[in-house]
C-alpha cells in the first residue's frame, strides 16, 4: 500500500510540474505575440551568395505579367533565384492592388518567415499602408531572428518605417518595375539595378554622396556628424505621423523625396513634420528629388533655403539642410541605405555623406 501511495504521489507531482511548465510556455508564447514592434533586434543582414533567393514583393499596385517576367530575368542574370509573388488583382479594391489587403498582409508575414533572403518590391503606388495594417492586425511584432532586407521606394516607405522600429536596415532603391534595364517609364528611366546588386552581394560596402548645402552659409559644422539615414517619400511619412511606426528623427539624417508638388502644399507638409518634432533631434535633412511644380530647380532650392530659415526662427532647429536630386522619383534613383552607420562632413557649399551598406549604427 505504501508503495502504491508513493507511486500515486510521484505521478501527481510530475503532472503538476508538467502542467505548470506548459502553462508557463503558453504564457511566454502569448507574451511573445504581444511584444511591441519596438523590441530590439539584430541590425545586419547576410550578403547574398550566388543562387540565393530574392523574393519579389507585391504589397501595392498590381504588376503586369510582363513586369514580373522582366524582374525574374534580371534577377536570374545576376545569379540569384527569383521567387515571384501570388497575385489576385481581380479580387482587390477597385481591381488596382496586387491582392486584397488581408491576403497581402498574410503574404507579407509569410515573406518575413520563409522565402527569399531579400524582399524587393515590384511596384509602389498605393497599398503598403493597408498591407501593413492588415499584417499588424494579425501580428504586432516582427520576427526576432535575422532581418529580411526590404528594397524599394515611394509607397514602400511604409515598409522602411516598419522595419526601422526593429533596427533592421533596408535599401531605398528603384522598384523592379522601373529602371533602365527593364522599363522606359518616365520615372527612374536612367536608374540602374547594378548598384543594388553590388550592395546585395557585398561588392559595395560603403557609398559616398555629395550634397549641396542649402542652410545658412554662416553656420559652421566643424566636426563630422554621425548617425543613420531614414525617411523616404514625404507623403507616406506624413501619413504615418502619430502611429506606432512614425518616423523618429532622433540621431537621424532625415531623408525626404517626392513627386512634383505645389509650393504651398509642400510647405504645409514640411511645416507639419517640423511641428511633429521630427527634425528636433535630427542630425540633418537630406532632400532628394522633390521639385516645386512648374518651377525650375533654382526656385526649388530657394524654397528649401527659406524653409531652413523658418526651421531656425520658428522651431529653433539649426541643422544642415542638404540637397541632391538623384534620389526618388526623378530620372535617377541612387541607392540609399537606411538604418546603417553613416558619417556626414559638412563644408561651406557642399557636404559629403558616407553610408555603410550593412554595418550597424555605433550607438
Amino acid at each position: 500500500m505504501k508503495n502504491l501511495l508513493f507511486a500515486l504521489f510521484t505521478l501527481l507531482a510530475i503532472f503538476v510540474e508538467f502542467s505548470a511548465s506548459a502553462m508557463g510556455e503558453d504564457k511566454e508564447d502569448k507574451e511573445e505575440a504581444q511584444q511591441p514592434i519596438t523590441r530590439p533586434s539584430r541590425q545586419t543582414w547576410d550578403f547574398l551568395k550566388p543562387g540565393d533567393q530574392i523574393e519579389v514583393l507585391a504589397p501595392a499596385a498590381a504588376p503586369t505579367q510582363e513586369e514580373l517576367k522582366k524582374a525574374e530575368k534580371i534577377i536570374s542574370e545576376y545569379g540569384y533565384t527569383c521567387l515571384l509573388p501570388k497575385t489576385n488583382q481581380e479580387e482587390s479594391l477597385s481591381k488596382y492592388y496586387a491582392n486584397p489587403f488581408k491576403t497581402a498582409g498574410e503574404e507579407f508575414k509569410n515573406s518575413l518567415t520563409t522565402g527569399g533572403n531579400a524582399l524587393w518590391a515590384i511596384r509602389g503606388g498605393f497599398g503598403s499602408l493597408e498591407t501593413i495594417c492588415a499584417f499588424l492586425k494579425k501580428s504586432n511584432f516582427l520576427p526576432s531572428f535575422s532581418p529580411k532586407l526590404i528594397i524599394g521606394f515611394s509607397d514602400i516607405t511604409s515598409f522602411h518605417l516598419l522595419v526601422a522600429t526593429r533596427g533592421w536596415p533596408s535599401l531605398h532603391a528603384p522598384v523592379l518595375a522601373y529602371g533602365v534595364e527593364i522599363s522606359s517609364k518616365l520615372t527612374n528611366k536612367y536608374a540602374s539595378f547594378k548598384p543594388v546588386f553590388d550592395c546585395l552581394s557585398g561588392k559595395t560596402t560603403e557609398l559616398e554622396y555629395t550634397f549641396e548645402c542649402l542652410h545658412d552659409s554662416s553656420w559652421s559644422f566643424l566636426d563630422p556628424l554621425e548617425g543613420s539615414v531614414l525617411g523616404g517619400n514625404i507623403s507616406i511619412i506624413e501619413t504615418h505621423k502619430g502611429t506606432d511606426i512614425a518616423l523618429d528623427g532622433t540621431d537621424k539624417f532625415v531623408f525626404l523625396e517626392d513627386r512634383p508638388e505645389d509650393k504651398t502644399r509642400l510647405h504645409r507638409r514640411l511645416t507639419g513634420l517640423a511641428y511633429a518634432k521630427i527634425f528636433d533631434k535630427a542630425k540633418a535633412i537630406l532632400v532628394g528629388n522633390m521639385p516645386i511644380k512648374e518651377q525650375n530647380e533654382t526656385e526649388t532650392k530657394n524654397f528649401l533655403r527659406g524653409f531652413s530659415k523658418e526651421l531656425e526662427e520658428v522651431f529653433d532647429v539649426k541643422i544642415p539642410l542638404l540637397y541632391c536630386p538623384r534620389f526618388g522619383h526623378g530620372d535617377y534613383n541612387d541607392v540609399m541605405p537606411f538604418g546603417t552607420s553613416a558619417l556626414l562632413k559638412v563644408g561651406k557649399e557642399t557636404a559629403t555623406l558616407f553610408v555603410k551598406v550593412n554595418e550597424p549604427v555605433s550607438k
